[in-house]
């Protein structure tokens, strides 16, 4: 074979290659330089579309019309708790399913323009997870500051830089200083050195995975049968990492019961738990497994 025929056989090749490769479209909240644009390049790595959107529900909209393949929610924190808007978004529609999580450990900077110092600062703007995160270091470093809540971390460096205005800092990470040419005059100012905020990745249930040790439960009915249920799955072999209530917004006492547990290889199968009469009183989904 010729050197050019072998040349044109290894381009082939490689285009072959290329087009068998699947890239993912993902949606997650921007802009550029937020904890959700940090979440989604450490699971899917820098070879995927990320979409920044302005707010999550955005992204969850753009995930269920198909605009793109997966969704990077954030849905806990180590100081701030349950998101639980986010958590409502995802837990109540049976259209999504939750593929895989990534926990990312969150510090907190203020950024400011230009040389601003402490005393110049009587602005700042932060998503309200940051605000939360860093309320002690606000109240003993910043205690007369006016507390502007925006849609991002990143969202509130962008304000900063567009305003070039010394009076205003912005609670972020240090990432989104270098993205929005803000300076860092203090870091780590969140309330724990251990800060981690927990992300979903979301699909759409046509690309659900059917395997994996983890599950996500949403669990609705009475309350005596969630507890008989989660006490049966407790002593089938799985280990239940945490639970969190949503109200339905119904009447009072009504809850969407969200339940994350890890199994082993002797646990009782989910689907025949689901399947068991004993707890027919119970509307249980799996809304995710990893």
């Amino acid at each position: 074979m010729s050197n050019l025929k072998k040349f044109f056989t290894f381009l082939f090749l490689v285009f072959t290659l290329f087009q068998s490769v699947s890239f993912a479209d993902v949606c997650y909240l921007g802009p550029a330089g937020t904890y959700s644009e940090e979440a989604s390049i450490q699971y899917f790595g820098s070879s995927e579309k990320l979409i920044p959107n302005k707010t999550v529900s955005q992204s969850i909209d753009m995930l269920k019309e198909g605009k793109c393949q997966y969704a990077v929610v954030p849905v806990e924190n180590t100081i701030g708790g349950p998101v639980y808007n986010y958590l409502e978004l995802v837990a109540e529609d049976d259209s999504l399913s939750v593929v895989g999580k990534v926990d990312l450990p969150i510090r907190q900077a203020l950024l400011v323009w230009g040389n601003a110092q402490l005393k110049n600062i009587k602005t700042v703007y932060s998503h309200p997870q940051g605000i939360s995160q860093s309320k002690e270091w606000l109240k003993q470093n910043l205690s007369d500051a006016k507390i502007v809540e925006v849609s991002s971390t990143a969202e509130a460096s962008k304000k900063v830089s567009e305003l070039e205005d010394k009076s205003c800092a912005a609670i972020a990470s240090e990432g989104s200083a270098q993205v929005y040419h803000l300076n860092v005059l203090a870091r780590d100012i969140q309330m724990n050195d251990s800060n981690v905020t927990r992300f979903w990745v979301v699909t759409n249930t046509d690309r659900q995975i059917n395997n994996g040790d983890h599950y996500i439960l949403t669990l609705t009915g009475d309350d005596n049968q969630v507890v008989k249920l989660l006490n049966f799955l407790e002593n089938s072999g799985y280990k239940i990492d945490y639970i969190h209530d949503i109200p339905r917004k119904t009447y009072l006492g009504d809850y969407i019961y969200l339940v994350e547990l890890n199994s082993n290889s002797n646990s009782t199968s989910i689907n025949d738990i689901i399947d068991d009469n004993a707890y027919s009183d119970l509307n249980i989904h799996i809304l995710g497994r990893y």
